[in-house]
């Protein structure tokens, strides 16, 4: 890395844009969209998530990296790239061909649920999830227990932004590894 890792990290949460009672009253939602207006962003979290599995699990193959619907699908391509792995994206409910798995999971403001395409998840392989953000745990849990179901070992769980006051890592899965760039307290 040629910057410091802590420059690199405060160049992203600079960019991030809080957006006060959105969806709902009382929710201050942290928006990445902000860091697409500086195209060198999105390969520097690429570059971030890459160094963290390399050094969390040298020599270990990544066979598939899952981008949560939608944001991880952000990050989650230029990342499989990196890591030479299979990019497979898990989507809401209903937007996906053909078999799936299915997982209802609860949100800091209501409950929704996430599908996988059974094809792609084989026992035997390994990925990393990657989403935005992880408020109260519920999506990447809910990617965590369909990949687990399919006989997948889930490496990390990584996210860009960590809501910490919302207590998501308490409510993800015994074995279930999270990592966030940007651990924020309110």
């Amino acid at each position: 890395m040629d910057a410091s890792h802590d420059e690199k990290l405060a160049t992203i949460k600079n960019r991030l844009k809080v957006y006060p009672n959105f969806p709902k009253p009382g929710i201050m939602f942290q928006d990445v969209f902000p860091l697409g207006h500086h195209p060198s962003l999105l390969p520097l979290i690429g570059e971030l998530f890459q160094y963290r599995i390399e050094k969390a699990h040298p020599n270990k193959k990544i066979d598939m990296v899952v981008g949560m619907d939608s944001r991880g699908f952000l990050f989650g391509p230029d990342l499989a790239a990196r890591l030479h792995a299979d990019f497979i994206p898990a989507r809401k409910a209903g937007k996906l061909p053909g078999i799936t798995f299915k997982e209802e999971y609860t949100l800091e403001y209501g409950s929704a649920a996430v599908e996988m395409q059974q094809e792609y998840l084989l026992p035997g392989k390994t990925a990393v999830i990657v989403d935005d953000l992880v408020a109260t745990g519920g999506t990447m849990s809910a990617a965590y227990k369909l990949l687990k179901r399919g006989g997948v070992e889930v490496l990390e769980c990584l996210c860009v932004v960590e809501l910490v006051d919302l207590n998501g890592r308490a409510a993800m899965p015994s074995g279930c590894p999270l990592y966030s760039l940007l651990p924020m307290t309110d």
